[in-house]
């Protein structure tokens, strides 16, 4: 209750920013900051994922919800790949930031293969969320795989990972403006 009630307030605090989008242009003049605004997106996607499943009413409720957490999980994997080229060019710009960057790198690696490595996540994506699947056994199938605990852990896991990302990003942004 107390990590849902700490998601909550954050998304309090990151609405009033969304309800102006020329606010939004400010935070992505730069290919970091862009970066980081895209973390900071898919953090609260994964938030609103894990508020959703922690308020359902019941396994059915939260198995649906799960699918919707993976497939965020799948749809931030691919953003970072996109983001690859950005997050190679703060190592060549940012020396200081070596060690922090090396650590932040075989964490998001870790995550991605992690992502990677789940087949429940790339068939939900492309049989089940991203399309409505006429075979209902398809569906049905999917239910039957989800493990509660095991599922809401690697969401909860890579909604940790990104926040690291994100404090990284942040250092890279503060380090930016010192330049």
């Amino acid at each position: 209750l107390h990590f849902m009630n700490r998601v909550w307030d954050s998304y309090k605090d990151i609405e009033s920013v969304f309800q102006n989008t020329s606010e939004l242009k400010k935070y992505s003049t730069t290919e970091i900051e862009n970066f980081h605004s895209i973390v900071t997106l898919a953090q609260l996607e994964i938030s609103l994922s894990l508020k959703a499943i922690y308020y359902a009413k019941c396994k059915s409720e939260k198995s649906h919800l799960i699918k919707r957490g993976l497939l965020v999980l799948y749809e931030i994997k691919m953003a970072l790949d996109k983001l690859n080229p950005v997050f190679k060019k703060i190592k060549d710009d940012y020396p200081e930031l070596e060690n922090e960057f090396k650590e932040i790198t075989i964490i998001i690696k870790q995550a991605k293969r992690r992502i990677a490595d789940e087949p429940r996540i790339m068939h939900i994506r492309n049989n089940i969320s991203a399309h409505i699947n006429t075979n209902f056994l398809e569906n049905y199938k999917y239910l039957e795989t989800v493990d509660l605990e095991e599922d809401i852990d690697l969401i909860i896991r890579m909604k940790l990972i990104l926040n690291e990302l994100n404090n990284f990003l942040l250092k890279v942004c503060i380090n930016q403006l010192k330049k």
